[in-house]
């Protein structure tokens, strides 16, 4: 699946340019959500074994493993 993009947001709920160069004041409350990478291949394709080891490594979760891999 796709992965997620960067936000960035003022306390005000003002959103900069992402590339320009912004003076940000002091006291300024300033919100950044860094991108998420996506996937590769289309999930449900992904190994069993793989997808235990990221549940035993805590990457992922039980709940998640259902939603996102169909994985009981």
């Amino acid at each position: 699946k796709p992965g997620a993009l960067a936000e960035i947001e003022f306390g005000d709920g003002t959103i900069p340019h992402q590339k320009s160069r912004t003076i940000v004041e002091s006291g300024t409350r300033l919100t950044m959500r860094y991108a998420g990478g996506g996937g590769y291949g289309p999930p449900e394709k992904r190994a069993r074994a793989d997808i235990e080891a990221d549940l035993k490594d805590g990457y992922i979760t039980s709940e998640g493993a259902a939603r996102d891999y169909g994985h009981r």
